[in-house]
């Protein structure tokens, strides 16, 4: 005789009933994400030095420049003084420009190079992340598989494995030179005029407010968009692998609406996410614009009460550009980053989980004593002629009951299948 409750983690299509997830340890996350990076240290710092680099050189582009301008504009403004034909310095002007020629090629060069040295690592990490994945699904318990979706499981190994390898890709590098970009352009600016500067700065405090208010947002979002994505590819794997049941039981109409229903609910999450994500770069677009048009004005009214030549002015409306474009993409990134943890976080899920053990496992949430003798006891009929199954109860959820109340005895020999829905 056997009573009791087996409960079992999970349920059977139990991430259906989640609420979409945000990131949950975020740092803890991105440090155990860094070291499946250890083997590739050395590639990885050699990236960023490169990037590094890059980035130094292009934010002095504007400061050189201005040199040029002000050539130009010095000779310019003698010649209509002295009432004489213009008379530029242009042999000056030329080695100026063939300098920040050299500077931007070497900048074009070193980008690329990062770039080949950030996809083979990235590629490297990712395929070490599936190799473990896949290993791990073949010492999963049967259980696993009947608590998670195909669709799920399916999701984690393709869609959050991508996410994964085009942040490695991508963001990691840019958001290491968009730190760097941001602070050698405020350098710049304040060693060409502290008071121009302020103007720029004003738009700080702004962008900040965005990336507070949108960032967690979008995170919430994405973490939804990702869930409600698993459930639609389980539903489009579950009707093309069971397509012939399906015909035959004419269950097209049901089958029909429950994907209707996981596409709508993946089109609403979706929309959510993107939406929501794409608000911070026109945002800081239009605070870029405005900083712009500040800029301009007191730089010309400047120019013409004479303490700041027209050079330093075409530099920092460069600069101005150059400082509200880090950060807009970090700002972006954020975003990716937010939506790339909440994938990792799902892949760390998969293999920490409890492998398999051998010999029949027992539950810890097993009701009692006698109902951990009666499993023990299981596959005994060569000393008894039937084992009864009285008033069991099982569920792999204990918000969810699959089966109460169940009585049926087996007799030797015999051969039982319980069948649910599914």
């Amino acid at each position: 005789m056997m009573r009791g409750n087996y409960l079992n983690r999970g349920g059977k299509g139990a991430d259906r009933f989640q609420k979409g997830r945000r990131a949950q340890n975020f740092f803890p996350t991105i440090i155990r994400l860094f070291k499946y990076m250890r083997r590739d240290l050395w590639g990885l710092l050699f990236s960023i030095l490169i990037a590094s680099l890059s980035v130094i050189l292009s934010v002095q582009a504007p400061k050189i420049l201005e040199n040029a301008t002000t050539v130009i504009f010095d000779g310019v403004t003698k010649s209509l003084k002295n009432h004489t034909a213009i008379q530029i310095d242009m042999t000056k002007v030329e080695s100026i420009l063939l300098y920040v020629m050299v500077i931007y090629l070497i900048s074009f060069i070193s980008g690329i190079l990062q770039q080949s040295i950030m996809t083979r690592i990235s590629q490297r990490t990712v395929y070490t992340l599936r190799r473990e994945f896949k290993n791990k699904m073949k010492k999963l318990p049967v259980s696993y598989y009947d608590s998670h979706s195909n669709g799920d499981i399916m999701s984690r190994m393709i869609n959050d494995m991508d996410n994964i390898s085009g942040t490695l890709n991508q963001t990691l590098i840019q958001l290491i030179t968009s730190l760097l970009q941001f602070v050698g352009t405020i350098y710049f600016m304040l060693t060409i005029s502290w008071q121009l500067a302020l103007v720029a700065f004003i738009t700080v405090p702004l962008a900040m407010i965005t990336v507070r208010i949108v960032a967690p947002l979008s995170q919430k979002f994405f973490a939804e968009q990702q869930k409600n994505l698993g459930l639609l590819n389980d539903q489009i794997e579950e009707n093309y692998a069971g397509h012939a049941v399906i015909k035959t039981f004419n269950h097209e109409a049901s089958a029909e609406k429950e994907f209707a229903k996981r596409n709508d609910n993946f089109y609403k999450s979706a929309w959510k996410a993107q939406f929501v994500s794409t608000l911070i770069y026109p945002t800081m677009r239009f605070v870029n614009n405005l900083d712009y048009l500040a800029m301009a004005v007191i730089g010309g009214l400047k120019v013409i009460s004479g303490t700041v030549n027209l050079g330093d002015v075409q530099a920092m409306l460069q600069y101005t550009n150059q400082f509200a474009q880090p950060i807009t993409n970090i700002s972006n990134m954020l975003n990716t980053i937010q939506a790339t943890v909440a994938s990792a976080e799902r892949i760390f899920e998969v293999l920490d989980e409890k492998e398999m053990t051998d010999g029949i496992p027992v539950s810890e949430k097993v009701a009692d004593e006698s109902s951990k003798k009666a499993v023990s006891n299981l596959g005994a009929t060569d000393k008894t002629d039937f084992i009864n199954f009285d008033q069991v109860a099982f569920s792999y959820n204990e918000n969810q009951s699959l089966m109460t109340d169940v009585n049926f005895s087996v007799e030797v020999g015999q051969m039982i299948a319980i069948v649910g829905p599914t």
